[in-house]
């Protein structure tokens, strides 16, 4: 899996002064047939780095959805027993990188990570729900970046999750020249689709090479015999087409060993709701203050001791409150 490897790039960054070792050199972990992608059409997605000496080097990939806000993968901004996220980002070791090339930036394009909003029912282990929000210490340029918006929960993207979309995915990970640090893309199609609504058991998927596997609630499955995201990748977007208009569909999380059979993304619509509530959170309003009274004379009654009951039951809602907050 893809977070195996970021793991191990954190451990041996331990020990290394430069980049000696920081990443694998074999092909296994290429991210399959990627192009090159330039900033006027991919300038959005951008690197979650780490310094190491004066050097960057991009362990995870991410999205802008707003100006100062980058849509990732949970485990890619979070502790686990062998990887000090937070130790590093304490240290001011971890940046967002707005570049093709991200291993040696000009200084207007690094961003700090200001607030990490890691969803409330990640679990590592289990692969589920494996989405984080990093606000930035400062808004990215219309110059540098263009935010891609993320897709709704509508019947036209629950038509592309599953009728086998077309999508691109994004990332930085490695290629299969061992080349790393850059942007590259690579277009695919969506294998299947596990909603959030509904029987986990049904989540038992063939896999490309005939094998069987669950997948968590949530998620989407790409098929990687002909290509697509790897290490590296993890944390990255993957886009799609609607209505001429490019969204953010899915966010890449891990995968097999070998990126070869098969990578997996939570699905954005199923989460949308949790990254409006995260990021443009509604006040909680007052049930007696905002009710209304019918003006129909039939209904004025009704409604008057709806909301003299309303007005009761708030304040003894209150007086409990500052019962158990009195000290004696």
């Amino acid at each position: 899996m893809y977070r195996v490897f970021i793991l191990s790039f954190f451990l041996i960054l331990a020990g290394c002064a430069e980049n000696d070792g920081i990443f694998p050199t074999t092909s296994s972990y290429a991210l399959i047939h990627g192009e090159e992608a330039s900033d006027a059409e991919y300038g959005a997605t951008v690197a979650i780095s780490v310094k190491s000496g004066d050097n960057y080097r991009a362990y995870c990939t991410g999205i802008l959805i707003e100006e100062d806000v980058v849509l990732t993968a949970a485990h890619c901004v979070s502790d686990t027993p062998d990887m000090p996220f937070s130790q590093l980002y304490e240290n001011n070791k971890i940046s967002v990188i707005v570049a093709q090339d991200a291993s040696n930036p000009e200084t207007d394009r690094i961003f700090t990570l200001k607030d990490i909003y890691v969803h409330f029912l990640y679990h590592y282990e289990r692969s589920v729900h494996d989405l984080a929000l990093i606000r930035l210490d400062r808004p990215v340029p219309e110059t540098l970046a263009q935010p891609i918006p993320y897709a709704p929960y509508s019947a036209e993207t629950r038509h592309e999750m599953y009728y086998s979309g077309k999508v691109t995915f994004v990332g930085y990970g490695v290629d299969e020249m061992d080349g790393d640090n850059k942007r590259l893309f690579y277009t695919g199609q969506i294998y299947d689709y596990c909603p959030m609504i509904g029987n986990p058991e049904d989540c038992y998927l063939k896999l490309p090479n005939g094998e069987m596997m669950q997948i968590p609630v949530g998620t989407l499955m790409y098929d990687l015999e002909k290509g697509g995201p790897c290490s590296g990748d993890s944390g990255g977007p993957v886009l799609t087409e609607l209505d001429g208009n490019r969204y953010v569909i899915g966010i890449i999380s891990f995968g097999d060993a070998n990126c070869s059979v098969y990578s997996v993304s939570s699905s954005i619509p199923d989460h949308s709701e949790w990254i409006e509530e995260t990021l443009h959170p509604k006040p909680k309003k007052d049930s007696c203050s905002t009710m209304t009274v019918s003006k129909t004379e039939s209904g004025i009654m009704e409604m008057f001791l709806l909301l003299l009951l309303s007005c009761l039951l708030n304040f003894i809602k209150k007086m409990r409150i500052n019962t158990r907050n009195y000290k004696i």
